[in-house]
């Protein structure tokens, strides 16, 4: 069994140093700020919520079509500029693809079109067989009714 000098002796040296203790002391601290701020904070936005929405309730009837209008008048000015910067972006992308300087998803193209070919090239392979076919049946057939 441990007597009581090996233990306090135990306990000195797994005790934390000064370091330690100051590092876990400003955690304590900083946690303990945080938290209280984080409570004011939603102490308060209860409060506004609820102030907020009787002003909201009296006021809807021009709020409302205040708000639809100003959203309208946003999205009519925003819409026209985001294509505009689709377009040009599109035209970039067209521009470095066909200069030859490897876009981002140039490599997709490509390879839809080596698919889009290969799809032709074996069409056309299938519809000359079934030309061919068809131009052979025909002769068959014509020799058939040329022996009657």
């Amino acid at each position: 069994m441990l007597n009581i000098q090996q233990l306090k002796k135990k306990f000195r040296d797994n005790a934390p140093n000064r370091r330690q203790l100051l590092g876990i002391m400003m955690l304590v601290t900083a946690g303990v700020t945080l938290m209280t701020m984080g409570g004011l904070i939603m102490g308060g936005l209860g409060i506004a919520a609820a102030v907020l929405t009787f002003l909201f309730v009296i006021f809807s009837p021009v709020l409302v079509p205040i708000g639809l209008v100003l959203f309208l008048g946003v999205a009519a000015f925003v819409t026209p500029a985001g294509f505009t910067v689709a377009i040009f972006s599109s035209i970039r992308w067209l521009y470095e693809y066909f200069r030859g300087q490897n876009p981002v998803g140039s490599g997709k193209v490509d390879a839809a079109k080596r698919s889009v070919t290969d799809t032709a090239y074996h069409l056309k392979e299938v519809a000359v067989d079934y030309l061919h076919g068809a131009q052979e049946k025909a002769i068959q057939a014509k020799d058939n009714v040329t022996r009657d």
